[in-house]
């Protein structure tokens, strides 16, 4: 076992890579739980009912890891770390238009099986709620670990004029940033 310092040296050291693992989690745990809103819905539409679960979870399965995919291509998981949440929004909507397009056009011109229509769209329709409260809920725990000294860089704004004012403002109004700047 680790000492408690040890601990928290480690976690220190690993806070960048340990964060975009837990950004990883939060976006696939977000495709989970758009899937199966989706599908308990769709348990109410008549029909839908009849779909079975290997389909559903397989249109759940291409476009999560879809999406995860485009999310590591575009940087979605670089930006999650020391990047103000518009930009992380921005990219996380890009990854998420580019992979619905992706994946409607493969089922439509592959036709690998009854597509159901429906139970996408409403999965689509989920995602976008589930990974803003699931970004949002990171980020702030993001906050609370950096309050505590993790994730957080020192640095000195060398310049002068208005851009080095730009520089010092943007930093510190950004504390997601993680960068705390001594002057």
């Amino acid at each position: 076992r680790l000492s408690h310092a040890r601990q928290r040296s480690f976690i220190h050291r690993n806070w960048r890579s340990i964060f975009i693992l837990m950004a990883l989690l939060v976006d696939t745990l977000a495709v989970l739980g758009s899937g199966l809103c989706a599908s308990l819905v769709r348990g109410h539409m008549s029909d839908l009912a009849n779909l079975s679960t290997q389909t559903l979870f397989f249109v759940v399965l291409s476009f999560g890891g879809v999406l995860i995919l485009f999310g590591l291509v575009l940087g979605l998981y670089r930006a999650a770390f020391h990047t103000d949440r518009r930009r992380q929004y921005y990219l996380a909507a890009k990854s998420y238009l580019y992979s619905f397009l992706l994946v409607l056009a493969s089922f439509y011109i592959l036709r690998l099986m009854e597509f159901p229509r429906k139970f996408t769209l409403l999965f689509f329709l989920f995602l976008p709620f589930f990974f803003v409260i699931g970004r949002s809920i990171l980020n702030r725990f993001n906050l609370m670990m950096q309050k505590k000294g993790f994730g957080i860089h020192k640095a000195l704004v060398v310049g002068y004029g208005q851009e080095g004012r730009e520089v010092f403002r943007r930093f510190r109004g950004f504390p997601e940033l993680g960068y705390d700047v001594r002057g």
